[in-house]
């Protein structure tokens, strides 16, 4: 089975990466939160707002999608003459830019790093799949609130098996010898 989305199986890889992230925001930032706590020490908690981050991103990805069908549709109300209902300022155009210029300089590594290791033509589809991974880590973040929620009421953590039938690399290996 082929690992890739440009392969044709988006469906499938997506259901298996949602039930895996899910599974992971569950059980590293909500049941271990739950379990460990948060320390005072500086290292470890850093490292453990690292490892708690998904359900901030989920938050944040949620709202920036929110703003953006927003701004389209002042956009589409501006060009159909109902007038701006707001004009931004020096601060919102300089958080504009930056937020552009952070968006081009992840997906430019992306894109990089994907090429020095599956090709130009991949590299092209890791960038293009930007919107499905945020579209995941959002629903994946509110199953794993949910799930979290339910072990307030009694109920044991419930964590979603995926299927591993190889890994990219061993199926790399497998298409080179064919």
């Amino acid at each position: 089975m082929a690992v890739r989305a440009s392969c044709g199986c988006v469906a499938t890889i997506a259901g298996w990466t949602l039930l895996q992230k899910t599974r992971w925001v569950h059980g590293i930032a909500f049941q271990a939160w739950d379990r460990l706590g948060w320390s005072a020490h500086p290292a470890e908690l850093w490292m453990r707002m690292r490892d708690r981050r998904g359900p901030l991103n989920a938050l944040v990805l949620t709202a920036a999608y929110l703003l953006l069908a927003l701004a389209g549709v002042l956009a589409i109300g501006d060009v159909l003459g109902f007038g701006r209902p707001w004009i931004g300022g020096p601060l919102v155009d300089f958080l504009l830019v930056a937020n552009m210029a952070s968006f081009i300089w992840r997906a430019t590594l992306r894109f990089a790093f994907t090429a020095r290791e599956y090709g130009w033509r991949e590299a092209g589809w890791a960038v293009l799949r930007i919107p499905l991974t945020n579209i995941i880590a959002i629903i994946a973040g509110r199953r794993a609130l949910f799930a979290y929620l339910r072990t307030f009421a009694g109920h044991a953590p419930q964590w979603d098996k995926t299927d591993h039938h190889a890994h990219p690399a061993a199926l790399e290996m497998l298409e080179r010898a064919a």
